[in-house]
């Protein structure tokens, strides 16, 4: 499955239990990204929304309470070539979305690594 144009902005889904916490993450991100000039589409999400949610995604960003489940949501980005990794335990608890900021360039650079080792087989 093809997916959704965004005109270049890094996908994001941010992964949280039931999405209240997501949603306030999600936001901070948004505004941060903003500041720093990145592009990007955030979206928060339950847990038992990520297969619907995911779909779209470049990176899923999992809250730290949730690495139980994490072999489970690797499965479900991986299906769908994303990249995941966990959120800072201060972005949960006040963080103003800045220190998410280098999750996201470093699962860029792990795309990139992927897609390029892709083309060359």
């Amino acid at each position: 499955m093809a997916k959704v144009s965004t005109n270049g902005a890094r996908r994001i889904v941010i992964v949280c239990g039931l999405g209240a916490s997501s949603a306030f993450v999600a936001h901070r991100v948004r505004h941060a990204a903003g500041e720093a000039g990145l592009a990007v589409v955030v979206t928060p999400c339950a847990l038992t929304d990520l297969e619907d949610r995911v779909v779209d995604a470049d990176v899923v960003l999992v809250a730290t309470h949730l690495s139980a489940h994490l072999d489970e949501i690797r499965d479900a980005a991986a299906r769908h070539g994303a990249t995941v990794a966990i959120l800072p335990e201060s972005t949960m608890h006040g963080g103003d979305g800045h220190e998410v900021l280098p999750l996201i360039a470093a699962a860029d650079s792990h795309q990139e690594h992927r897609h390029s080792q892709e083309s060359s087989q």
